[in-house]
């Protein structure tokens, strides 16, 4: 986990080092994260910070701490066949802490998927975090920031940690057996294996990659019909994030068609090569839609008059 951090949030441990050097650190933290943006990585190097300030990984105290056999490091975590975080777990934690700890040196608890409290037990670390004892730092862990208590955000450090890298991301869907062609398209969607592994199994994304196959075929074949056609799927796409996620396929579709040679889309060659329109302007009608889309505009408006404007580029290019 750690080393994983080291490669991909390493702007972020670098801040970490720095405000403790400066004798700035907060004592209580909230890194937000997405799925593989190693949030536990980067809660343990924080806790080998505190006693091993070179993070050697080496020492018996950054062992320890990897290894989840620290006395003063405490990892809570969902009990298994738990939904949730219970307020038992979070008293537990209050009564050790309220102790004289075991090991002399700072006390460091890491509460990992924090936004799987209820507000019961989110309001009884709460007061905890209020009234915060000297030596001991808070971790909170979360996918999204903006599910946990305003109340207990106010009082951390929000650091939202970097998205996993796409290249990276691809290979690893890759790895786990996903088509390369796919992978690509799930790895500039998504940002973690997880939501990539979900929406491969969505009906309504595996209908976006037809819908975007069928699409290409017609500009190839210099048939002005990709309107008609569209107006016959517009019942798929009835929601603003639908039609984000088709925008984003699409546009990947023709930015692999404009090379050509792609050396993902490899069955889809022999189509790209018999597109005779210039891809460039539609390449920038649909980064235009994209951008349209974060507005409260006819959703329905905004597809027929994109392709509209591709079926009438598509004709010029042909006669």
């Amino acid at each position: 986990m750690i080393k994983h951090a080291l490669e991909t949030q390493k702007p972020i441990l670098d801040m970490l080092h720095k405000s403790m050097e400066n004798g700035r650190l907060s004592h209580a933290y909230l890194f937000n994260g997405e799925e593989g943006s190693e949030r536990m990585g980067v809660a343990l190097y924080f806790a080998c910070m505190l006693y091993c300030p070179d993070v050697c990984l080496e020492c018996k105290e950054c062992k320890d701490i990897m290894t989840n056999n620290h006395l003063n490091v405490m990892v809570i975590d969902r009990l298994p066949g738990k939904s949730e975080i219970v307020k038992e777990q979070i008293e537990s934690l209050k009564e050790e802490l309220s102790k004289t700890g075991l090991k002399y040196g700072p006390r460091i608890y890491i509460i990992n998927d924090c936004d799987k409290m209820n507000s019961t037990c989110a309001n009884k670390l709460l007061k905890f975090i209020e009234e915060p004892y000297d030596d001991i730092y808070a971790i909170l862990l979360t996918t999204n920031k903006d599910s946990i208590l305003q109340t207990i955000r106010s009082r951390c450090q929000v650091i939202n940690l970097l998205p996993m890298d796409k290249a990276e991301l691809k290979n690893k869907l890759i790895n786990e057996g996903i088509e390369e062609d796919k992978a690509l398209i799930l790895s500039n969607i998504y940002s973690s294996v997880k939501a990539c592994k979900t929406a491969l199994e969505d009906e309504i994304f595996n209908k976006c990659i037809n819908v975007c196959k069928t699409i290409i075929e017609m500009i190839s074949k210099g048939f002005p019909n990709t309107t008609i056609y569209m107006k016959n799927e517009l019942s798929y796409y009835s929601s603003k994030e639908v039609i984000d996620t088709f925008l984003k396929v699409l546009l990947l579709y023709f930015i692999e068609a404009k090379k050509i040679n792609s050396f993902v889309f490899i069955k889809d060659i022999e189509t790209f090569k018999k597109i005779k329109v210039n891809l460039t302007p539609l390449i920038d009608l649909i980064i235009k839609s994209q951008f349209n889309l974060r507005y409260n505009i006819d959703r329905e408006l905004l597809l027929v008059n994109l392709f509209i404007e591709i079926d009438r580029r598509v004709i010029n290019a042909s006669n």
